[in-house]
């Protein structure tokens, strides 16, 4: 109930007035042309067919319209519902993995953590990353202790619209999969076999939807895709002079996208000329500047976990993004305090032997690797966030019951 009201709060006081980016804008139309017209196009200024963002969040925001959250308003509280979600979620994860204790401890700082309950606000795909990033590691614990196929069906659902919905989210899908095939292979005949046909439909349920997917992109668009077209965008604003040398070294910059100079130079037309060529300008300019790619790489993620100018990349950060800047601000002092307590809380579960604590490094390595690979913000945290929330619980516990063991203790 905390968490559902500071959401609907913030949702009702400040999100709904913040003025929207270009991809949550782009994500409202979609998922209003899914739920309303039964087909994936952007209908400004006219109806196209479109393979800019993948269809994960827009098919969630299309749940919403059809159940009666049709207005921007009413789509914020729809976020805010799956937050809320999310929190109970946490918990029931740090329950599984630890203890009841932690579990309660872990819900209550996912109520409260703003970096969860500013990304509801934003109507952005960090929401849904959240929610089925913590599914997905709940189903794998379940499997990896008591294999059965159709805990193997729900993980592949759940690892498939989290493929569709975030680059990263493809990352973590595979190693999932690597970690329930690994468990079953440790396990008995029987239960080997059992964890390997579940560790299948886990498989196989993402390649399927990801290649009809594909199909689609391929059959509207006339061309490979890899996902979405905004992976493009990514290599062509992520690689350029303005983001390899000077204070903006690491981030992103708009102005790297080429896709006006397409148009007005080679007279390229369409999202996927257009994207392809602002693509390759980035990937070029890479190849040209390998020398500088370490370095860039260390930036990115610096930005990203916060170590590198944190205060005016959060000012940028929540202009663009529909953010309060004070919040934000607000959650990275949280961020940084529940660090200490989340690798105090790591050793103290390798030293306690916790079965499954391995798997809360899962979205870590993911994110690690999309930012490497691509740039460098706050909010691609996020599928480390409820992970972190895990980890500052068990340190939190373990502190005070040392405490109290210490206080117990006779002189």
């Amino acid at each position: 109930m905390v968490a559902l009201v500071v959401r609907a709060t913030y949702a009702l006081l400040w999100s709904r007035y913040a003025i929207v980016g270009f991809d949550a804008s782009s994500y409202y139309e979609l998922g209003k042309s899914i739920a309303v017209h039964g087909s994936y196009e952007l209908r400004t200024p006219k109806a196209e067919a479109t393979a800019l963002f993948p269809p994960g969040f827009p098919f969630f925001l299309a749940v919403g319209r059809l159940i009666g959250f049709g207005t921007r308003t009413k789509m914020l509280l729809w976020a805010a519902g799956l937050g809320t979600v999310t929190v109970v979620m946490i918990g029931v994860l740090a329950r599984r993995i630890v203890s009841p204790k932690v579990g309660l401890v872990a819900a209550a700082i996912a109520a409260l953590y703003p970096n969860l309950w500013l990304a509801d606000g934003a109507l952005m795909t960090e929401t849904l990353t959240g929610a089925l990033v913590v599914a997905a590691l709940y189903l794998v614990t379940e499997l990896r202790s008591a294999p059965r196929p159709s805990i193997g069906v729900a993980l592949g659902m759940v690892l498939l619209w989290l493929s569709l919905t975030r680059s990263d989210g493809l990352i973590i899908a595979l190693l999932c999969c690597a970690s329930v095939i690994a468990a079953a292979r440790r396990g008995s005949i029987a239960v080997a076999k059992t964890g390997f046909v579940a560790g299948v439909c886990a498989i196989v349920i993402p390649l399927v939807g990801i290649g009809l997917w594909q199909l689609r992109v391929q059959n509207e668009m006339d061309a490979f895709v890899p996902i979405a077209v905004n992976s493009w965008t990514v290599v062509a604003g992520a690689n350029c002079e303005a983001t390899y040398y000077g204070d903006r070294i690491g981030t992103w910059e708009l102005p790297c996208v080429k896709t006006v100079e397409a148009f007005a130079e080679h007279q390229l037309q369409g999202e996927i000329a257009q994207n392809r060529y602002a693509r390759d300008q980035g990937a070029e300019y890479a190849r040209d500047h390998l020398q500088r790619l370490p370095l860039v790489a260390v930036a990115r993620l610096g930005r990203a976990f916060g170590v590198y100018d944190p205060w005016r990349e959060l000012k940028i950060e929540s202009l663009f993004e529909s953010r309060s800047v004070s919040w934000s601000r607000a959650g990275y002092i949280m961020y940084l305090a529940m660090m200490p307590c989340a690798v105090f809380g790591w050793f103290s579960a390798r030293r306690r032997k916790v079965r499954d604590v391995g798997l809360l490094l899962i979205p870590v390595v993911a994110v690690i690797i999309s930012v490497i690979v691509g740039y460098g913000n706050h909010r691609f945290r996020m599928p480390l966030e409820p992970c972190l929330v895990v980890l500052s619980a068990m340190g939190l516990h373990e502190l005070v019951h040392r405490r109290v063991n210490l206080i117990g203790t006779p002189k």
